[in-house]
């Protein structure tokens, strides 16, 4: 039955066919390895001075996700493309805007702690 389907179709079948064989394969302990099996020993690490004390203290971020309606993703991914910035840019420029129009500082003066 196999011979009369096209490559592509083998190909498919033979993933499916593993794929369920696979689920339904009981989980059992891991076996001994075969052989001495060498690993290079972890260094002990060297006390190292306080990073409070080396660097600069890194701003504060907040995570936050931003659900687009696809063509918007799209139009903004072309103009970041076309400019050589990243997605991000450009949201960050649309927000310093959205803050100004609404009487805030810009995004520099606010990560520098000042306030409208």
């Amino acid at each position: 039955m196999l011979g009369h389907r096209s490559a592509t179709e083998q190909r498919v079948y033979a993933a499916v066919a593993l794929r369920s064989s696979r689920a339904r394969m009981p989980l059992g302990r891991a076996r001994k390895p075969v052989g001495e099996i060498k690993m290079a020993k972890r260094r002990t690490p060297q006390p190292t001075p306080s990073r409070a004390s080396t660097e600069p203290a890194k701003p504060e971020r907040v995570h936050s996700s931003l659900y687009l309606p696809e063509p918007v993703y799209e139009a903004l991914r072309e103009a970041a493309f076309k400019e050589r910035k990243k997605i991000h840019d450009l949201v960050m420029e649309g927000i310093g805007l959205a803050l100004r129009k609404r009487g805030y500082p810009p995004i520099d003066d606010l990560k520098a702690g000042r306030k409208r």
